[in-house]
């Protein structure tokens, strides 16, 4: 998409204000655009300072709107799929790829399709590294593959779950701006299996990061979804490797997952770990605060510990434990605070 815009100065009107937020959001006015989806951009709901849940929509919504609107045209369709948030591809959109890439993803189908359940050992024991190779090597094949994983993807919606993942998987890899999206909608709306929903968080993390910040970043930040969601523990994970990959600053998000008693262990504990591998002030008062928290929750205070470990040094770390053992009540958190003095505090 940024390539179609390249050398267009950005103009300070009220949409590109409504869209600050966003770090992929395009340097567009509703002008530049057919009247149709200018009428669609003017509807956007903004972006309000403490609404996570109207960031995750209009992430989802502009999406919807942009990504299709970049190419060669499109109809009545593809601009009432924008106006509801949905992907406005559907089967028979794609034209079949030459007999060789369809041949490609015959491959690709019956190398990620489980074995039946008497498949012998030595079966099982070849199916995951050359499940592993052929989706390596797919996707880096180019747009064409992907294309075509795209179009059987659409076009086998009964598919075995592992065979969809699989093509979806190559189809966002080799054109990642088309499959979007199908990967947004799949991610934020309800519908979908659920292992299919999960993966969409992994692959768009890894095919559209700058996107996945933004889309995957609303999501942890709602204190109470209102749909249903792929666990949480995955969604972050994708959201971190998004950050590493666009050098977001995931400090403020982890600290403020790590300290949420509402949160599922699987999320605390991704959060608590990833504040280990940077100090920062914020990470240092997150981590302290679990580190007393009265939840008796022991298991995420030893990973506050070991990150502080971590991120202080030792002249920081060591008295620090030694205030906490004083006033310590548990006698095997005792223990566990005794053998990280003796460790690290000689």
């Amino acid at each position: 998409m940024r390539e179609c815009t390249a050398g267009r100065p950005a103009r300070p009107d009220a949409w590109t204000a409504a869209a600050r937020g966003l770090s992929w959001a395009l340097p567009l006015r509703p002008s530049d655009l057919r009247p149709a989806r200018a009428a669609m951009l003017d509807s956007l709901p903004p972006i309000l300072p403490g609404r996570p849940g109207r960031r995750a929509l209009r992430c989802l919504l502009l999406l919807a709107v942009l990504a299709p609107g970049t190419g060669c045209g499109g109809g009545k369709e593809e601009e009432a799929a924008a106006a509801e948030g949905r992907s406005s591809l559907a089967p028979g959109d794609l034209a079949p790829g030459s007999p060789e890439i369809q041949r490609e993803i015959r491959d690709l189908i019956a190398a990620v399709t489980p074995l039946p359940a008497n498949a012998s050992p030595a079966e099982k024991s070849a199916w995951f590294p050359r499940r592993r190779a052929c989706l390596e090597r797919l996707r880096a094949a180019g747009p064409a593959v992907g294309r075509e994983a795209l179009r059987v993807y659409l076009d086998r919606p009964d598919a075995e779950s592992e065979a969809r993942i699989g093509l979806l998987d190559v189809a966002a890899h080799g054109l990642p701006a088309e499959s979007r999206p199908l990967l947004v909608e799949l991610v934020t709306t309800f519908g979908a299996p659920l292992d299919l929903r999960a993966a969409a968080v992994r692959i768009l993390g890894e095919t559209s990061p700058a996107v996945a910040v933004d889309v995957l970043g609303a999501i942890l930040h709602e204190e109470r979804p209102r749909t249903t969601y792929p666990p949480l523990d995955q969604i972050l994970e994708a959201w971190l490797a998004a950050a590493r990959t666009t050098g977001a600053d995931p400090v403020e998000l982890l600290a403020l997952i790590a300290t949420d008693l509402a949160r599922d262990n699987a999320t605390r504990t991704i959060a608590l770990r990833a504040l280990g591998e940077r100090a920062a002030p914020v990470g240092r008062q997150a981590l302290e605060a679990v580190l007393v928290e009265s939840s008796g929750n022991h298991y995420l205070r030893r990973i506050a510990a070991q990150s502080l470990q971590e991120t202080l040094s030792p002249e920081e770390f060591c008295p620090l434990v030694r205030r906490v053992l004083e006033n310590e009540a548990d006698e095997s958190f005792q223990v566990f605070l005794q053998d990280m003095l003796s460790r690290f505090c000689q």
